[in-house]
């Protein structure tokens, strides 16, 4: 029995190798990308489950809370009208309403404007006195009048998970005088039940989630209620739901497990329903049919692999059997003669290739008989255009390139020019076309080589044709081996020419180029600079080159910076900025500058090419024009513009915070008699003081304008949130100023000049001051505000404070100058 021959270098093996190869690289292919198509489809579908499930449940969570916060807006419009009774009064209209109690399973509350509990259902939780104003829900109830849903927290009373949602009480008048809430124990059975009550599929969740305080409000597993998310920057995923993100995504969870999620707001309370499945049970099918795509891949390549075999090993045979016959002629002595043709395949046009292959050979051996026309082939070989003379000068050989070249400048259909063929004195016709005097030089060298006077010659002219411009190089070599004669050699060297032009034309344009520019190793080391690189830096170029470009570090960038201008260098190829060098003389400046590499044909990195431009001029400009546009150019403070665009970000980050801000409107009293009588100069110089006092009376963090004339802003920022104390800490700014203010100025005095007359001069303010959050509705309201403040403290007298609040009444504070 005859087993198959598995032996590695046989034809028949390596074929079905190579054909195995394709056939397992190609199924497992697709087996691969069925599998990630699969898994995509699985996930995405699944992904649009969750979904669908937590929109059905944030809907209905949703639903409920606004049921809930109606039933509280109903109960606090029935006691608006209750705000003079006493407090059992309250308590009896409260345990009246037995509607709450079936809707929070925590109790009612009732609290009074300063945030105590005055009544209590039922009453046995004892909440009755407790003062509830630093719960989020009741504040923004008593101060904001807003209809709010709390935060999760471990209440005071039950010691356990709870939330609250209250509504303001309002008089008659829409005064807020109270407010009631409702609890809703967590670790009892409650609506959101519907939500943590069950499971999805057979190990998901479902969690209630409030992403302000990244906490869990609710889960289908009870223990964990309260329990707090993974910190920022821990999980990209669940920082993309916390930040409002409302979809599905696959991550990994605290524990280690992969876990694919999906998430829907609850917009009454900011709130997210997020629906949770383990990875392992979501993609537990895809992976049963990747199994059997598996299975059936392996079952097929070892099946194609043995047809292979088999199939090659019989189509083969006659080329097998022809191998061995060559083999056979090989060791013979005698000529081999032409193979018989088996049948008409690609085997047998093998053998009839190697047929044709044994008449061509036997050609080629009586062409080698003949050294000229072995001679004649080697000339054709050569690329340039090659012509043997004789002693005389006469053509005796060409190449075929020289006739090419004859045909195609001035031949006639296909016949070589008659002044360059065989048997034509090449002296009487050299020159022909060219310029006379290249043509006489060309003359008088072959005739020197020809006469050994010359061991060589050598010249370059153009040759142009209608169509292009053309550079030659004529090489004239004495024949060897006694024979008298020449050979010549014309070569095309136009790529060399234009090369060298284009290198001519660099050097010029780095040597004359205005901006710097630096050439340096893929080392960083400096290899060549150009002269205004020189004039630009103050360094000569003998004292850069073979130095490293760190020398001119200002200092003004961090390690951060370069580190990724380097990357920005490798990952593409160059970088483009705006940089601080320092000069020779240790002046900083400022560059705009271009980084490219210089890459090798294999690409790799040879030459760093640097070019910069100094913007000193352009960055003084911008400065001076960004100057113009922000502040005031007597007192260097913030101008109008500049004041509105810090007051509208003031506003906003008082509504992001909760802490107010005030406003101070100030106006010089008396301060045109000063202009009229002494003068603009003198009026100026006495705004510039009253500019230098103000920036002394307040933080960094304030903001101080001049809004034109005798007219200044006081901008105070981040006040404590509690009102009374923002409110009392404003009128001390505004005191402070006014007694600063109120001190004597010396005006028209200089130092240098001890004999000019000086002016003692004494002014007060009137000051108009106003409080502001981020309910105001824009900053041009706080403005008019606090210029209606100043009109009133005018009218109470020189050297007034008038402070308005929006929630409280108007007072009036005087003050009189220090002194």
């Amino acid at each position: 029995m005859n087993l198959p021959d598995f032996r590695w270098r046989t034809l028949n093996t390596r074929i079905t190798l190579v054909t195995l190869l394709i056939f397992v690289v190609s199924i497992w292919s697709l087996a691969l990308y069925a599998s990630s198509i699969l898994r995509e489809d699985m996930q995405r579908l699944m992904g649009e489950q969750q979904s669908s499930a937590a929109t059905i449940m944030a809907a209905s969570v949703n639903d409920d809370l606004a049921e809930r916060l109606h039933a509280l807006q109903v109960v606090a419009a029935t006691l608006g009208g209750t705000a003079g009774r006493d407090r059992s009064a309250l308590q009896g209209l409260l345990e009246r309403q037995p509607v709450l109690a079936d809707l929070f399973n925590g109790g009612v509350v009732i609290v009074d404007a300063e945030g105590t509990a005055v009544a209590d259902v039922p009453r046995s939780m004892g909440r009755i006195g407790f003062n509830y104003m630093e719960r989020d829900h009741v504040a923004a109830a008593l101060r904001e009048g807003r209809s709010t849903v709390g935060r999760p927290v471990i209440g005071k009373k039950l010691s356990a998970p709870i939330f609250a949602m209250s509504v303001p009480i309002r008089d008659a008048r829409g005064s807020v005088v109270g407010a009631i809430f409702g609890v809703t124990d967590l670790s009892k059975p409650n609506f959101i039940d519907k939500v943590a009550g069950n499971v999805y599929g057979r190990t998901g969740a479902y969690l209630l989630v409030a992403p302000q305080q990244r906490l869990i409000v609710a889960a289908s597993d009870k223990s964990r209620i309260m329990e707090t998310l993974p910190a920022s920057g821990v999980s990209a995923a669940i920082d993309r739901f916390v930040e409002g993100y409302e979809g599905s995504a696959v991550f990994r969870t605290s524990d280690g497990a992969d876990v694919l999620g999906s998430a829907r707001k609850i917009a009454l309370a900011g709130w997210f329903v997020w629906v949770a499945l383990p990875v392992e049970e979501a993609f537990a099918p895809m992976r049963a049919v990747q199994q059997r795509v598996l299975v059936a891949a392996i079952m097929l390549t070892l099946f194609a692999g043995g047809l292979t075999w088999v199939v090659l090993r019989r189509q083969l045979a006659p080329m097998l059997n022809t191998v061995k016959t060559l083999a056979a002629f090989s060791d013979a002595s005698h000529v081999p003669h032409p193979l018989p043709v088996v049948r008409r395949d690609e085997v047998g046009e093998l053998i009839g290739g190697f047929n044709r292959l044994l008449d061509t050979l036997s050609q080629r051996e009586r062409a080698v008989r003949d050294s000229r026309v072995f001679v004649q082939g080697v000339l054709d070989s050569v690329p340039s255009q090659i012509a043997v003379l004789d002693g005389q000068g006469v053509i005796i050989a060409v190449n075929e390139p020289w006739r090419r070249f004859a045909i195609e400048n001035g031949g006639a259909a296909g016949a070589a020019a008659p002044n360059t063929g065989v048997g034509t004195n090449y002296l009487s016709v050299c020159g022909e076309g060219e310029s006379e005097r290249s043509g006489g030089e060309a003359n008088a060298g072959i005739r020197a080589v020809l006469e050994g006077r010359s061991p060589g010659f050598s010249l370059e002219y153009p040759c142009h044709s209608p169509r292009e411009q053309r550079w030659f190089q004529m090489t004239v070599s004495p024949l060897e081996g006694g024979h008298k004669g020449v050979v010549v050699v014309h070569s095309n060297i136009t790529a060399r020419k234009l090369a060298d032009d284009r290198l001519r034309l660099a050097a010029s344009v780095f040597t004359h180029a205005d901006e710097g520019i630096v050439l340096t190793s893929a080392t960083g080391r400096i290899i060549e600079v150009n002269d205004a690189f020189c004039r630009i830096t103050g360094y000569s170029r003998e004292e850069v080159l073979g130095r490293n470009p760190r020398i001119f570090k200002s200092g003004r960038h961090d390690d951060a910076f370069y580190a990724e201008l380097w990357r920005q260098i490798t990952r593409e190829g160059s970088w483009k900025g705006e940089i601080w060098n320092r000069r020779k003389n240790g002046d900083v400046y400022p560059e705009q500058k271009t980084i490219s590499t210089v890459r090798d044909g294999s690409g790799l990195v040879r030459h760093y090419l640097a070019l910069g431009s100094d913007i000193t001029e352009r960055k003084n400009m911008e400065d001076q024009i960004r100057r113009l546009a922000f502040y005031d150019p007597l007192t260097n403070l913030a101008n109008r513009r500049l004041f509105h665009d810090r007051a509208r970000q003031a506003l906003a980050g008082s509504k992001r915070t909760g802490r107010p801000g005030a406003l101070l409107f100030i106006d010089l009293d008396n301060f045109k008699p000063l202009n009229d009588t002494h003068g603009h100069d003198i009026g100026d110089q006495l705004l510039v003081e009253v500019a230098q006092r103000l920036q002394k009376c307040v933080r960094e963090v304030d903001t101080v304008a001049r809004f034109g004339g005798d007219e200044f802003v006081v901008m105070l920022c981040e006040l404590p949130s509690d009102s009374a104390e923002s409110r009392r800490q404003a009128a001390l700014v505004a005191q402070k100023i006014l007694a600063r203010l109120s001190e004597p100025y010396v005006l028209g005095i200089e130092p240098a000049a001890p004999g000019v007359r000086k002016i003692e001069h004494r002014c007060s303010a009137s000051i108009g001051v106003t409080l502001f959050t981020g309910g105001d509705a824009n900053e041009d309201a706080v403005i008019k505000r606090a210029d209606a403040a100043m009109y009133q403290a005018k009218e109470a007298g020189r050297g007034a404070i008038r402070v308005v609040d929006p929630d409280a009444g108007p007072s009036v504070q005087e003050a009189k100058a220090v002194g």
